[in-house]
């Protein structure tokens, strides 16, 4: 059983992450963390990628290294490309238009949405052994969620993903939220089959029309549970009860 945990886990291809706070910011646009860092690929995208850590790495097979930043492909772009072509020709539709904003999301939201199902199961853990890790919000604040951002407010991101539970794989649909005031610290907050709020455009506006059920909600303290951070979206009602019945059984002592 652990070791087809263990195998179902890391062939997610997940990164390790270490534990970073994210805070530099513009008006609009989030700047990601580094190590990772921004190319411009062959085909003339944008991409985030997880492989290269500066120019000189060898990991960039040919492509144009940007920088750690988003800002930094903002600048790139204004500089490559003529007043003219940015606003009326063939690069119409600003830097956005030819950025892979889920390049980074894939990765990092697939680390998340993971590492929250495990915390929940490690915190009724260490409840249950009584353990010292709880004391002082050292277990919720020392953790891989520090280590993702909202890129840029506006539309909402959705991903597809699979989370490992006690060896069992279900996949899932997660929406981002990008109006979330905060993407830090965060856990599972609730879970719903029907949106309590459903039918209404805040919810619609928030989760997507086709996410109005059926998932887990991954929050924080600032943001509400049934407009999250993140909507865990399972389609098939029999693994949704699965994951709800995994859920329960770590939900207390």
């Amino acid at each position: 059983m652990l070791e087809h945990y263990i195998s179902c886990y890391f062939n997610k291809n997940l990164k390790s992450a270490t534990v970073n706070f994210l805070n530099s910011s513009t008006e609009n646009v989030y700047e990601p963390f580094k190590p990772y860092d921004w190319v411009l690929g062959k085909d003339g995208k944008y991409v985030w990628d997880e492989e290269v850590t500066s120019k000189y790495d060898t990991d960039l097979n040919g492509r144009e290294y940007i920088g750690k930043t988003l800002k930094k492909v903002e600048n790139h772009f204004i500089k490559n490309n003529s007043w003219f072509s940015r606003y009326t020709g063939s690069k119409k539709g600003g830097f956005l238009s030819y950025t892979d904003l889920n390049s980074y999301y894939t990765p990092r939201v697939n680390m998340v949405v993971q590492d929250v199902f495990n915390r929940h199961k490690w915190k009724h853990n260490l409840v249950k052994n009584k353990s010292n890790r709880l004391n002082n919000g050292r277990f919720d604040k020392t953790n891989v969620n520090n280590d993702f951002n909202i890129l840029v407010k506006g539309s909402n991101q959705s991903i597809e993903g699979a989370v490992c539970l006690d060896g069992h794989e279900y996949s899932y649909n997660a929406v981002i939220n990008t109006s979330a005031i905060s993407s830090k610290q965060l856990y599972i907050t609730d879970y719903f089959y029907t949106h309590n709020r459903k039918g209404s455009m805040l919810a619609i506006g928030n989760t997507g029309n086709d996410l109005l059920g059926n998932y887990f909600s991954v929050s924080n303290k600032f943001v509400h549970s049934d407009i999250p951070v993140i909507s865990v979206h399972f389609d098939n009602i029999d693994e949704m009860k699965k994951v709800e019945s995994w859920y329960l059984k770590y939900l207390g002592e």
